[in-house]
């Protein structure tokens, strides 16, 4: 059976859903640099690093604890051509146990196109999985890229999603799995995988196309990311950092809005925001999150970020 892709509609940039964004707190850290991922589960942090092998464990963002994901590495940064490119965490919930999702960014065969399975009660991998085959089976659906690059992940109650950066063109899509299938996939209970996907819009800031970098769901019907704009054209180099937007997608209405995140004087922050996680949620539509964000000079930034929505 052939894995089954539907193409559905595109989704264009609209009105801004988030009305009001405050800086709470912000933090630096040199133990993790490059943070790509972040997750928040029983008053605990999860970080993930784009140039470490290891998920890193905190309750304030100052002090962590680690855990080696990739056994082969060493403690240090690993270099950029032989690092396995972890880009995206996610919890997932799955007959009622927890896990973390830990996703590679696929840009490189061989060394970024492995997906874990973390137990964050036994702080072991449980599962891996070579997701090649499945990644160039996305890739059939990007007319203007060439290479795979998983920038975040999230969950609803029945599917996980995988987000992709365009680089070269705006081809960001969300790429939507069973989640039930996708832990079998992973566990290797079926080597079949099934999947649909939608393709967004994103807004460009002086002729830079932003791209997506991390999600998480306010609900199973609306997604809270975050979109980087840097001058890069591939999925191997660093260019430079302009800014990012925070926006929402209401997936049954068809709507995408973003905000950019800017200073007092309305400048945009250079800081590439990674990845962004719900810590408490303060009413209906107001919203305290932590953001990672990297700038690639080997110290990650946390925001703390209270956020207003239109309900």
């Amino acid at each position: 059976m052939k894995t089954l892709i539907i193409l559905l509609l595109l989704i264009n940039f609209s009105f801004s859903q988030i009305t009001k964004i405050d800086i709470i707190n912000h933090y630096k850290s040199e133990i993790i640099p490059s943070a790509s991922g972040i997750e928040y589960l029983n008053k605990l942090f999860y970080v993930i690093s784009d140039d470490m092998p290891h998920i890193f464990q905190s309750a304030d963002l100052q002090n962590f604890t680690k855990t080696t994901i990739v056994k082969n590495h060493n403690t240090k940064p690993i270099e950029k051509l032989l690092k396995p490119d972890f880009e995206a965490l996610s919890k997932v919930i799955l007959n009622k146990k927890t896990y973390l999702l830990i996703v590679s960014s696929g840009s490189k065969i061989d060394l970024r196109d492995t997906i874990y399975l973390f137990d964050i009660a036994t702080k072991a991998v449980i599962a891996k999985r070579n997701f090649r085959s499945i990644f160039e089976k996305m890739k059939l659906s990007i007319k203007n890229e060439t290479n795979i690059n998983i920038e975040a992940a999230t969950q609803t109650s029945d599917k996980i999603l995988l987000f992709q950066r365009g680089n070269i063109a705006n081809d960001n899509f969300i790429y939507f799995f069973n989640k039930t299938n996708f832990i079998d996939y992973l566990l290797g209970k079926t080597n079949e995988l099934n999947f649909s996907y939608e393709s967004f819009k994103l807004p460009q800031y002086n002729g830079i196309q932003s791209g997506f970098s991390g999600a998480t769901m306010i609900n199973d019907y609306k997604i809270l990311f975050t979109a980087s704009l840097e001058t890069n054209h591939d999925a191997y180099t660093d260019g430079e950092i302009i800014g990012s937007y925070i926006g929402t997608i209401l997936t049954k209405a068809g709507k995408i809005s973003c905000t950019l995140f800017t200073d007092k004087d309305k400048k945009p922050i250079p800081t590439k925001l990674e990845s962004v996680v719900i810590k408490n949620k303060l009413s209906n539509t107001k919203y305290n999150i932590i953001i990672s964000g990297d700038n690639d000079n080997g110290i990650s930034d946390f925001f703390e970020l209270n956020i207003e929505t239109i309900k």
